[in-house]
C-alpha cells in the first residue's frame, strides 16, 4: 500500500529531528509501526501529520516566548525578578517534558508561589 511506504518514509524521517517533543515521537512511533504492519490508512497519516505540526509548533513557539520571558527577568535589577528565575526553570522543564497536563502542572507550580497562599491541586478542583 502506498499510504503505508509514505507514511513510513515521513515517520522516519521526522524522528531522525532532534528537537522532537515525547508527544511527537510517541505519536511517530506508532505510526511507524502502523505503516510496518502494513495498516495505516491515508487518513492516519493525514490527521498524524496535521495534529503533530500544529501542536508542536504551538509548543514550540510557547517555550521560545517562556526563554524570552526568562531572560528578561535574568537581566533586571529588580530582586522579584531574581527570586522568580527558579520558578521559570521548572516551568520550562514541565514544558519542555511533553506532558500533556503541562499547562495545570504549571498552575500548581506558579500560583501558590507567587501569592504565598496554598491552592488545591488540579486533581482536587477537577474531582
Amino acid at each position: 500500500d502506498l499510504h503505508a511506504i509514505e507514511g513510513l518514509i515521513w515517520a522516519e524521517q521526522e524522528l531522525e529531528k532532534k528537537d522532537l517533543i515525547a508527544g511527537r515521537k510517541k505519536t511517530l512511533a506508532d505510526l511507524k509501526q502502523k505503516a510496518l504492519d502494513g495498516k495505516l490508512r491515508a487518513k492516519d497519516l493525514t490527521a498524524a501529520r496535521g495534529a503533530t505540526n500544529s501542536k508542536e509548533e504551538g509548543t514550540r513557539r510557547l517555550i521560545s516566548l517562556t526563554r524570552a520571558l526568562r531572560k528578561r527577568y535574568y537581566k533586571s535589577a529588580d530582586i522579584r525578578a531574581q527570586k522568580a528565575l527558579p520558578l521559570f526553570d521548572e516551568i520550562l522543564g514541565i514544558m519542555e517534558s511533553g506532558q500533556e497536563t503541562a499547562f495545570l502542572s504549571i498552575l500548581d507550580t506558579w500560583v501558590p508561589r507567587l501569592h504565598g497562599t496554598e491552592f488545591f491541586s488540579h486533581n482536587s478542583m477537577l474531582a
